[in-house]
């Protein structure tokens, strides 16, 4: 699946070659993995001889019989799946021979960490004999990996870290955010009014009879009281909604235009309170019919 083909893998070169190589009944210097360390792998296949020729004579449960098919062999590091859902986990791997040949007086390993070997990560908890039951280890086999001239010192230790994209319908990213809790509920010290002074229009406007200015910055519920310089009261307002706008349409309580002149607006709400001041000059006004 996308999520196992996602996860980190690391090699973990926990054994060593053999320095004393042993000479096959055929010829073959044959240099195995330690016992100590490393872990068992199955080999699957040789490009350039018959997997029957190979001098590893495989484990009990899973033998080199002679027939070429697969069989287990001692390699000289692990193989973890770093990003399990349990935590890292020992996963199991195959190789390829690519290049060795089992003739005699060849030189052969375990693992050739000269040349290229081919392998396959093979994404179940790792089994030292092998032993997966019905299972068809071919069914996790993921990331192919060509492996040349891989000198290593016991203790090294090898990431592989595969990109993470983003799967539709199944990824999800979620955050939370903290609302300023004051200016949600009834701040009132970021108020204001545009524009500020009113010139008779402004660009905003749609027609000559769509007259207004507009307060921001306005929290959802909020009372606007407008006056006149000497107090006489013009107009009252009042919002109760998620917008931050109310506009008013320059008129007073009784419907009528407003006269041009400085006007104190009083904006409350909860028990917070701004006051602005708010100039208007009006257009002339230039009756149809006398």
């Amino acid at each position: 699946s996308t999520d196992i083909l996602q996860r980190d893998i690391q090699i973990r070169f926990t054994g060593e070659i053999v320095d004393e190589p042993t000479v096959t009944a055929s010829g073959v210097v044959y240099y195995p993995a330690l016992d100590e360390g490393g872990s068992y792998a199955f080999i699957t296949g040789s490009r350039l001889d018959d997997l029957a020729n190979h001098p590893d004579p495989g484990t009990t449960a899973y033998p080199n019989d002679g027939t070429g098919a697969p069989f287990r062999i001692k390699i000289p590091f692990e193989v973890w799946d770093m990003e399990d859902p349990a935590g890292p986990q020992q996963i199991d791997i195959n190789i390829y021979d690519r290049s060795q040949t089992y003739a005699s007086g060849d030189t052969v390993y375990s693992f050739n960490y000269y040349n290229r070997m081919y392998t396959h990560f093979i994404h179940l908890p790792y089994s030292e004999l092998g032993d997966y039951g019905a299972v068809n280890i071919y069914d996790y086999q993921t990331w192919n990996v060509v492996w040349w001239d891989t000198q290593f010192n016991q203790g090294d230790a090898l990431t592989f870290n595969y990109a993470n994209p983003i799967q539709a319908g199944v990824d999800e990213f979620s955050f939370s955010t903290q609302a300023n809790a004051t200016a949600s509920s009834n701040d009132v010290e970021n108020v204001n009014v545009y524009p500020n002074p009113y010139y008779g229009f402004h660009e905003l406007e749609t027609s000559r009879k769509d007259k207004y200015v507009s307060f921001n910055h306005l929290p959802q519920e909020a009372t606007i009281d407008i006056y006149t310089m000497g107090g006489t009261y013009v107009r009252h307002l009042e919002k109760n909604d998620a917008t931050q706008f109310l506009n008013w349409d320059l008129e007073n309580q009784y419907g009528y235009p407003v006269a041009s002149g400085l006007y104190i607006v009083r904006v409350t709400s909860g028990g917070e309170e701004k006051i602005l001041k708010l100039a208007l000059v009006q257009e002339t006004q230039v009756l149809k019919y006398y």
